[in-house]
C-alpha cells in the first residue's frame, strides 16, 4: 500500500470553520515568581524573547496573534509530529471539537509525565489554555474521507509516524495549507487538523477558556472552568501492547 500515491490522487476541497487547540500559559504566571517588580519583569520577558528563533513572515491576510504564530516559530523541532520532521518548520495542530483537542493534550501530558526518570510523588497540575480561531483555505485535504481502509490505517498509526511525515512533505512541496484527519489516540472518530501556513487562520483567537490539567502515572485529567466539566483519560487508553506510543523522531 502507497499512502502517498492514494493521497495524492484525492481531490483538494476548501476548509473553513473553527479549529480549537490546547496550549500551555505562558507570561506573567509563568515568569513572575523570579522577579520582584513589573520593570524586572518586562525586562526578563524582553530577554526570553529575543532568544527566540524569529516570527515568520507572514503573508497577508495572516494575524500575527502569538497564540496562532508560536506553532510555526521553530525549527529545528526537539521532536518530529505527526506530519512534520525535526527539519521542518513548526505547524499548527487543533481540533474540530474540545474533546479532540483534550484526547491530544492528555497524551502529551501523559508522554511528559513519562519523561521522569524519578516521576513526582504528586500529580503534576498545569495552567492551560483552550481557544478558537477561524480557518479559511481554498487548499486544504480532507483525509479521514479516503476510503481506502489500509491507507486510513496508515493514517492513524499510533506507532509509526514515518509514512505520514512523508505525506506532510509532500503536502507542504505542493502548497496546501490545511488538512484534516482522524486521530490517532482513540477509535473514536475525531476529526483533527493540521495547519501549514498562518494565512489560513483568519481570526485573533477567541472563546478563550481556562483549564487545568492534572497528570500522574495513570491518568490526565482536565477541568474546563467554563462548564466546570472534568475529563478524565485512563493511561490504558493510550498504550500499544501495553507501552505508550513515543514521541515522534
Amino acid at each position: 500500500m502507497d499512502l502517498l500515491a492514494i493521497v495524492q490522487a484525492a481531490a483538494e476541497v476548501p476548509l473553513a470553520g473553527t479549529v480549537l487547540r490546547l496550549v500551555q500559559q505562558q507570561g506573567i504566571d509563568s515568569l513572575g515568581p523570579l522577579v520582584d517588580d513589573l520593570d524586572q519583569l518586562a525586562r526578563l520577558e524582553a530577554l526570553v524573547e529575543s532568544s527566540k528563533p524569529p516570527m515568520p513572515s507572514l503573508p497577508a491576510p495572516a494575524t500575527s496573534h502569538p497564540l496562532l504564530t508560536t506553532a510555526f516559530r521553530y525549527p529545528p523541532l526537539r521532536h518530529g509530529s505527526r506530519f512534520g520532521g525535526r527539519e521542518n518548520r513548526g505547524m499548527f495542530y487543533g481540533s474540530r471539537t474540545r474533546i479532540g483537542s483534550l484526547v491530544e493534550g492528555a497524551y502529551d501530558a501523559l508522554l511528559f509525565w513519562e519523561g521522569f526518570s524519578d516521576p513526582p510523588k504528586a500529580p503534576i497540575r498545569r495552567r492551560q489554555t483552550l481557544f478558537s480561531v477561524l480557518l479559511q483555505t481554498s487548499r486544504g485535504l480532507q483525509l479521514q474521507v479516503v476510503a481506502d481502509a489500509a491507507a486510513q490505517a496508515a493514517l492513524r498509526d499510533p506507532l509509526h509516524d514515518g509514512p505520514t511525515q512523508r505525506l506532510g512533505t509532500w503536502m507542504r512541496e505542493v502548497g496546501l495549507e490545511a488538512f484534516e484527519y482522524l486521530s490517532a489516540r482513540t477509535s473514536e472518530s475525531l476529526v483533527q487538523v493540521g495547519v501549514f501556513t498562518p494565512a489560513a487562520l483568519v481570526s485573533t483567537p477567541f472563546d478563550q477558556v481556562e483549564i487545568t490539567g492534572e497528570v500522574n502515572g495513570d491518568h490526565a485529567s482536565f477541568l474546563s472552568h467554563d462548564d466546570g466539566t472534568v475529563h478524565r483519560f485512563p493511561r490504558e487508553l493510550f498504550l500499544v501492547e501495553g507501552e505508550l506510543p513515543q514521541a515522534a523522531a
